[in-house]
């Protein structure tokens, strides 16, 4: 129950993301195409800021998301940890809401 609210906290997050970076593109575009009289150059910045949106938003946490997976390595695979030990351990859900972890990764985060 717990990986499907997860799974669909991150992709309802990430579907959130991209409409807002779409609207940002529209407002921006369609100020700076009457303001710069042209929407060559217009076009230009708004591209220069959606590569900066796709740097940030997308790019940027998903390689920090692929080093910390690669830190923990497949030591912490399955540990034998009961539910009690995994109530004292910090909550790793944060990990998972970019949905970016294979399937058999996502159980032993949980």
């Amino acid at each position: 129950m717990k990986e499907e609210v997860v799974d669909s906290a991150g992709r309802l997050m990430v579907c959130g993301m991209v409409l807002l970076a779409l609207t940002v593109a529209c407002t921006l575009m369609l100020i700076l195409t009457v303001v710069l009289d042209g929407a060559l150059v217009a076009g230009g910045v708004v591209g220069g800021v959606m590569l900066w949106f796709a740097l940030c938003w997308y790019a940027v946490p998903y390689r920090l998301l692929r080093r910390a997976a690669q830190r923990r390595g497949p030591s912490e695979a399955d540990d034998g940890a009961d539910s009690a030990d995994r109530a004292e351990r910090p909550d790793r859900t944060d990990l998972l809401i970019a949905g970016a972890d294979p399937p058999e990764r996502r159980e032993e985060l949980l």
